[in-house]
């Protein structure tokens, strides 16, 4: 830097080159940045990679058709699936024969008879909502709070 004052150079001083630089951001934000300044771009990547993909799958189809290969699998999975799933009309045979009819049981179960452990029954049958087991411990209760 140099004063001068009336045409005289009064002082002289040298500085250091000012550089102006751009902030950087350095973090998951800095990604974030990018993309969006560049959303075109990655769109035109995911797009061209997929063409790219693509392209290649036909250049294989095609090869496979001009070799006579068969392009269509159709007929080899489904032999391969009847040979893997079982006939079932031989299977229900088969389980019928294993396990015998089950007898059919009287709709209405007797209940079975109280024993010296457990309260009488109030009018021959458990209350609304009882199992026999609860009856046998809490009978008893029951029938005190009735009463």
């Amino acid at each position: 830097m140099l004063l001068i004052e009336s045409g005289v150079e009064k002082d002289r001083m040298s500085l250091p080159p000012l550089l102006i630089k751009e902030s950087v951001i350095r973090d998951g934000a800095a990604l974030g940045t990018q993309i969006s300044e560049y959303s075109f771009a990655v769109v035109m990547f995911v797009i061209t990679l997929l063409a790219m993909s693509f392209g290649v799958y036909q250049m294989v189809i095609i090869r496979r058709i001009r070799r006579g290969e068969d392009v269509s699998q159709t007929e080899e999975i489904e032999t391969e699936y009847e040979k893997s799933v079982p006939d079932l009309a031989a299977a229900a045979v088969i389980e019928s024969d294993l396990y015998p009819p089950l007898p059919v049981g009287n709709p209405n179960p007797v209940m079975p008879q109280p024993t010296s452990l457990m309260p009488p029954l109030p009018n021959g049958q458990l209350p609304p909502g009882w199992t026999m087991e609860q009856w046998q411990h809490y009978g008893q209760q029951y029938l005190d709070s009735l009463r």
